[in-house]
Protein backbone atom coordinates (compact mmCIF):
# COMPACT_ATOMS: atom_id res chain seq x y z
CA UNK A 1 0.00 0.00 0.00
CA UNK A 2 1.30 3.24 -1.00
CA UNK A 3 0.91 5.09 2.76
CA UNK A 4 1.91 8.37 0.52
CA UNK A 5 -1.93 8.03 -1.47
CA UNK A 6 -4.01 5.83 1.35
CA UNK A 7 -6.87 3.40 0.09
CA UNK A 8 -10.39 4.61 1.21
CA UNK A 9 -10.35 1.20 2.96
CA UNK A 10 -7.16 2.52 4.79
CA UNK A 11 -8.62 6.30 5.33
CA UNK A 12 -11.77 4.45 6.75
CA UNK A 13 -9.50 2.19 9.11
CA UNK A 14 -8.18 5.09 10.28
CA UNK A 15 -11.32 7.26 11.21
CA UNK A 16 -12.76 4.12 12.59
CA UNK A 17 -9.73 4.28 14.94
CA UNK A 18 -9.00 0.69 13.61
CA UNK A 19 -4.90 0.29 13.70
CA UNK A 20 -3.20 -1.82 11.56
CA UNK A 21 -3.38 -4.85 13.76
CA UNK A 22 -7.12 -4.79 13.85
CA UNK A 23 -8.11 -5.28 10.44
CA UNK A 24 -9.62 -8.47 11.24
CA UNK A 25 -11.66 -6.90 14.04
CA UNK A 26 -12.60 -4.43 11.35
CA UNK A 27 -13.35 -7.30 8.72
CA UNK A 28 -15.65 -8.93 11.10
CA UNK A 29 -17.56 -6.24 11.64
CA UNK A 30 -18.40 -6.12 7.71
CA UNK A 31 -19.06 -9.74 7.33
CA UNK A 32 -15.41 -10.00 5.69
CA UNK A 33 -12.21 -12.04 6.17
CA UNK A 34 -8.90 -10.33 7.43
CA UNK A 35 -7.56 -11.17 4.12
CA UNK A 36 -10.47 -9.73 1.69
CA UNK A 37 -10.44 -6.72 3.61
CA UNK A 38 -6.46 -6.07 3.53
CA UNK A 39 -6.85 -6.85 -0.24
CA UNK A 40 -9.50 -4.37 -0.34
CA UNK A 41 -7.19 -1.97 1.49
CA UNK A 42 -4.15 -2.76 -0.54
CA UNK A 43 -6.07 -1.98 -3.71
CA UNK A 44 -5.59 -5.61 -5.20
CA UNK A 45 -9.59 -6.06 -4.68
CA UNK A 46 -12.19 -3.33 -5.58
CA UNK A 47 -14.68 -1.98 -2.97
CA UNK A 48 -18.02 -3.43 -3.85
CA UNK A 49 -21.17 -1.10 -2.83
CA UNK A 50 -22.27 -4.22 0.05
CA UNK A 51 -18.60 -3.19 1.18
CA UNK A 52 -19.75 0.71 1.15
CA UNK A 53 -22.64 0.26 2.88
CA UNK A 54 -21.56 -1.90 5.67
CA UNK A 55 -18.60 0.93 6.16
CA UNK A 56 -20.97 3.34 6.45
CA UNK A 57 -23.45 1.81 8.65
CA UNK A 58 -20.54 0.99 10.83
CA UNK A 59 -18.84 4.42 10.91
CA UNK A 60 -22.66 6.25 11.79
CA UNK A 61 -23.16 3.30 14.37
CA UNK A 62 -26.00 1.68 12.51
CA UNK A 63 -27.26 -1.70 13.75
CA UNK A 64 -27.42 -4.71 11.54
CA UNK A 65 -31.20 -4.12 9.92
CA UNK A 66 -33.48 -7.34 11.62
CA UNK A 67 -37.28 -7.19 12.09
CA UNK A 68 -37.32 -5.82 15.55
CA UNK A 69 -34.43 -3.23 14.66
CA UNK A 70 -36.17 -1.78 11.66
CA UNK A 71 -38.51 1.03 13.80
CA UNK A 72 -35.38 1.86 15.46
CA UNK A 73 -33.54 1.99 12.27
CA UNK A 74 -36.44 4.17 10.28
CA UNK A 75 -36.03 6.70 13.48
CA UNK A 76 -32.55 7.30 12.70
CA UNK A 77 -33.06 8.04 9.29
CA UNK A 78 -36.42 10.36 9.56
CA UNK A 79 -33.64 12.55 12.04
CA UNK A 80 -30.96 12.45 9.58
CA UNK A 81 -33.69 13.96 7.44
CA UNK A 82 -34.84 16.13 9.55
CA UNK A 83 -31.38 17.76 10.61
CA UNK A 84 -30.69 17.97 6.77
CA UNK A 85 -33.89 19.96 6.53
CA UNK A 86 -32.92 21.87 9.92
CA UNK A 87 -29.55 22.51 8.06
CA UNK A 88 -30.52 24.30 5.14
CA UNK A 89 -33.12 26.53 7.24
CA UNK A 90 -30.15 27.24 9.11
CA UNK A 91 -27.99 28.42 5.75
CA UNK A 92 -30.97 29.91 4.23
CA UNK A 93 -31.34 32.08 7.77
CA UNK A 94 -27.66 33.06 8.02
CA UNK A 95 -27.81 34.08 4.08
CA UNK A 96 -30.73 36.34 4.90
CA UNK A 97 -29.28 38.30 7.59
CA UNK A 98 -25.64 38.35 6.34
CA UNK A 99 -27.07 39.92 3.03
CA UNK A 100 -29.20 42.54 4.97
CA UNK A 101 -26.30 44.10 5.92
Amino acid sequence: MDTRNPSEVAIWLERMGFNGKQVSAAAEQMGLSGRQLTRKRDAEAELTLQDRLAMAALRAGLQPWTPEADEDLAKVRALRERAGTIATELHAAVDKIVGAD
